[in-house]
């Protein structure tokens, strides 16, 4: 992956048919750029394929976090994770399907991926 430039400013990401808008990492254009975020507010991540009965997460893993799907990768970092965003009767999650970044992050930049479908990626950034 290429350093790509930050995206505009946006409150929210949308996950829809397993791609985060704006911010995946396998998008082009300039929708595919990391939104930014101020410090002290916080990024809202909307599954909307709940109502498909898909379930996501997102969870910060280690730039640039971009090799290859395998059993051990990516690997989350500990600074932030959603939770289940959907629910399953089987093993459960969270019935609401938004979760937002805390206000606290510190400055920078933050990749991330779908621990449900660790193929899924993405980046967003927080700024002065």
């Amino acid at each position: 992956m290429t350093y790509r430039p930050a995206g505009d400013f946006a409150d929210q990401v949308t996950i829809s048919n397993f791609v985060y808008t704006p911010g995946d990492m396998g998008l082009t254009g300039d929708i595919g750029n990391p939104p930014r975020v101020h410090h002290g507010q916080s990024l809202r991540f909307v599954n909307a394929d709940q109502a498909a009965d898909i379930r996501h997460s997102v969870t910060t893993c280690n730039l640039p976090c971009n090799g290859p799907y395998v059993g051990n990768y990516p690997w989350a970092n500990g600074v932030w994770d959603s939770g289940t965003l959907g629910y399953d009767a089987i093993d459960g999650g969270h019935p609401n399907p938004v979760a937002q970044t805390p206000t606290s992050l510190p400055v920078g930049r933050y990749a991330y991926f779908c621990r449900i479908h660790p193929w899924m990626r993405g980046q967003f950034e927080v700024v002065p």
